[in-house]
């Protein structure tokens, strides 16, 4: 797309706005449902096209004197995989909509636009100020969401993800940024080893950073996201794939690549005492949460365990600080997201279909719809890091990155998890592929649009993995 017709500037405010302004076509809804989604769908998937077109921008996109977002490779790669996913969630949520939650559905529209919106806010910001904003805004913003059910365990959840984000945020996080960083200042004007600082109170900032901002789900704050597995299927498709967790990773890495640098990053990476520790508490976060997810008989809450686990993965990578970890890391972002999307679709294509999404329920039914378990076991194979799915070239990367440079124990964590990944993926592959048995009892039908969705996103997995090597060109820092 050619930069000149429409500012930077411009191009921010709508893309952080857009899906707000979808709000205003509910009012066709009852009209014209045909029309409502049409506009929905084509409008997200268009963006999603038109920001790839654009492409990444250089330099901070100033709006005032206190908020700054850019459309840097991360932020632009971002905010692509936010209209991606949302254009697939919004094909699946004509299905899954038409059974579950039908009088809830413009509450599911309206928050999960609102959640979008500051979940781009933040991932496009480009100072402290404007990355706190949107970062607490879009911590209530996901309750109305994950409320849906209205039950005293969906309370109990929303009560454990709202204490374990945001207190973190506020006595950790904002604390320890406001004290030490000018917050209206472009990350890329705050360079730490222009400040004199030691790399003790680097290493001690950092890490309550990673900590505090806990929707990157590193003990001792992990276990809130996969009590968000009891949320509809739409919406923890969204959580887990873009729309809450991905964001603290981004902010990670532009804090990283900006205001520390590779150089510094890695130096203090290589000593326990300084970051090294965390490379440890990450590694172990991620093979506990893997055992976890083995354990687990409900899909649901094996998928949202395994989310954890590659988070860990994530800013295990972008601690290593190196140019080819951090882009390890940012592929794995792009294929982790579009794999667990397509897992929580799975998901509730088997509680809509099966009406359970426990794994011994689900096997008896499996035989007989092959096809969904097949898509499933690509979107898990592929987040083990099976050759030569997507997430293979991504765990490729930061695996040898990390015995490059010598850290051999989270190379360890990293090849015990995804070893852990792939055991509890195999009980789906042996249900798909038994032979059916002829008194198997008989699903539900699944809507078009489901099934549809769950296609798109198997679809996009199978190019990701064919255009691996294309698609890292983008990832580079």
């Amino acid at each position: 797309m050619d930069t000149s017709l429409i500012e930077p500037a411009s191009m921010a405010l709508l893309l952080l706005t857009w899906p707000l302004v979808l709000n205003l076509i509910t009012i066709i809804k009852p009209e014209s449902k045909a029309a409502f989604y049409t506009l929905m769908i084509g409008s997200a998937a268009g963006l999603a096209v038109a920001t790839f077109c654009y492409g990444p921008v250089t330099g901070s996109i100033r709006i005032s004197n206190w908020v700054a977002f850019s459309l840097d490779r991360s932020s632009w790669i971002f905010v692509i995989l936010i209209y991606l996913c949302w254009s697939m969630t919004l094909v699946y949520s004509i299905g899954y909509l038409s059974v579950h939650f039908r009088e809830k559905a413009d509450t599911f529209h309206r928050f999960m636009s609102a959640t979008l919106s500051l979940s781009i806010g933040a991932g496009m910001a480009d100072n402290f100020f404007t990355l706190l904003f949107f970062y607490l805004a879009s911590i209530p913003a996901i309750i109305p969401l994950l409320s849906l059910r209205n039950n005293e365990a969906t309370r109990r959840a929303v009560s454990i993800y709202v204490h374990s984000t945001i207190w973190p945020a506020l006595l950790i996080a904002i604390p320890v940024i406001a004290f030490n960083f000018p917050l209206h200042v472009p990350f890329e004007e705050i360079h730490i080893e222009q400040m004199g600082w030691s790399h003790q109170r680097s290493a001690f900032v950092l890490a309550f950073i990673v900590i505090g901002l806990s929707k990157n789900c590193v003990a001792p704050f992990h276990l809130w996201l996969p009590r968000t597995s009891i949320a509809a299927a739409p919406v923890t498709g969204m959580i887990h794939s873009v729309a809450a967790v991905q964001v603290a990773s981004i902010a990670l890495f532009k804090i990283a690549k900006h205001v520390y640098g590779v150089e510094l990053l890695s130096e203090l990476s290589n000593h326990f005492f300084e970051t090294g520790w965390l490379i440890y508490l990450c590694g172990g976060t991620a093979v506990y949460t893997a055992f976890r997810a083995w354990k687990t008989q409900d899909l649901k809450q094996r998928f949202s365990f395994s989310t954890v686990g590659q988070l860990s993965y994530v800013i295990t990578s972008i601690l290593i600080g190196t140019e080819l970890s951090m882009q390890g890391a940012m592929l794995h972002i792009i294929t982790h997201a579009i794999a667990k999307l397509n897992l929580f679709f799975c998901a509730g294509a088997y509680l809509t279909a099966f009406g359970s999404v426990q794994a011994s329920k689900v096997a008896e039914y499996l035989p007989a719809h092959r096809w969904l378990g097949v898509a499933a076991i690509l979107s898990g194979l592929s987040i083990s890091g099976v050759p030569f799915l997507a997430g293979y070239y991504s765990k490729d990367m930061m695996l040898l990155e990390e015995v490059h440079r010598h850290h051999y124990a989270a190379a360890a964590f990293l090849l015990a998890g995804s070893f852990l990944n792939f055991v509890y993926i195999y009980p789906l592959i042996r249900a798909t592929f038994r032979k059916s048995d002829p008194a198997a009892p008989s699903a539900e039908r699944l809507p078009l649009a489901m099934k549809l969705a769950i296609l798109l996103s198997s679809g996009i997995i199978i190019m990701i993995s064919a255009f691996a090597y294309n698609i890292t060109s983008y990832t580079k820092i």
